[in-house]
């Protein structure tokens, strides 16, 4: 098997930077031989001492046209290569790579890692919110790089969240210090409360608090309304549900859902798509269709309700 790592961004994200940093202090043995696919200039560029150095083969390509026809065959019958490092281009869209260029069948996708310059991600976010969206829903890692202050880590990882639950984040300061982002932000409602009511408006926030604080809502009674849905293939249990909003990660054309596990003895009697207005008791618990650990509802109290009049949920 040959691992394939996959780095994206946009250009001057800190693609070529990261890598150089990757190759010189990973330990991976120089004569050990490296492909290193590169599919845009940026203005770090990779010395040939270095490549020398690192046991790496560079290859540049201009399009992913020029990626089709048997070219990974050919790289690989060519350099048989033990490690294949693709610094993917941001304006590309990934599927065309996985769904149109053909690899060896020993090639293997084991790491996607998106990098992105924490000083300019809202500007590009504003007019870019689909191209990033996709880099994150694949990736395992995302790196926002030249933080300052003045950066809205909270705001970052909320989009982050929203888009791939799953993922991992690191910001990297300006000082030379990381760290995760996470931030104790004042919530919008009440945690002390006897019933933690989470109004239609804060469901966004509620959602992306859970996965960063799972553990403080462990035990905690919440009311909120949502939607019932029953998932064909998501481990549920007969007296399961998934209790959810339809949330919208980046565009009008980009909605899925946001929610939890919810436990009811009554649970098929709940049609698909019914609104309820939930209590119910949080619990941490490993669970199938969280692929881990999760907040899973137990349920107190099952009410009728209405569908919100924007049924949305956002996360700005």
């Amino acid at each position: 098997m040959v691992p394939v790592y996959i780095i994206m961004g946009f250009l001057e994200s800190g693609k070529t930077t990261f890598l150089k940093d990757v190759f010189e202090e990973n330990g991976f043995p120089p004569e050990e031989s490296k492909l290193l696919i590169r599919c845009e200039d940026g203005e770090e560029e990779y010395e040939d001492e270095f490549l020398s150095e690192m046991g790496l083969t560079m290859i540049e390509v201009e399009s992913l046209e020029d990626m089709d026809k048997g070219f990974m065959e050919e790289l690989h019958k060519k350099y048989k290569p033990k490690r294949v490092f693709i610094e993917f281009n941001g304006m590309w869209l990934l599927w065309d790579l996985f769904g149109k260029v053909k690899k060896p069948q020993s090639w293997e996708l084991y790491q996607i890692i998106t990098l992105i310059d924490g000083s300019t991600f809202g500007m590009y976010l504003n007019n870019m919110r689909s191209l990033f969206s996709e880099m994150v829903k694949v990736s395992e890692l995302v790196i926002f790089n030249r933080c300052s202050e003045e950066t809205d880590k909270g705001g970052y990882r909320r989009f982050v969240r929203a888009a791939n639950p799953q993922a991992q984040m690191i910001f990297e300061n300006l000082d030379g210090t990381s760290d995760d982002g996470m931030t104790e932000e004042e919530l919008p409602y009440n945690m002390d409360a006897p019933v933690v009511t989470v109004n239609d408006e804060d469901y966004g926030i509620f959602y992306i608090d859970t996965l960063d604080h799972a553990d403080r809502y462990e035990k905690k009674t919440l009311k909120l309304r949502g939607m019932v849905v029953h998932p064909d293939e998501a481990g549920l249990k007969k007296d399961e549900f998934f209790f959810c909003r339809r949330a919208m990660t980046c565009c009008a054309d980009d909605i899925g859902l946001a929610g939890f596990v919810c436990h009811s003895d009554r649970a098929k009697s709940y049609k698909n798509g019914q609104w309820i207005t939930l209590t119910a008791t949080a619990e941490l618990e490993e669970h199938p269709a969280y692929g881990g650990v999760g907040v899973v509802l137990y349920a107190k109290k099952i009410g009728e309700a209405k569908m919100p009049e924007d049924d949305l949920v956002y996360f700005n």
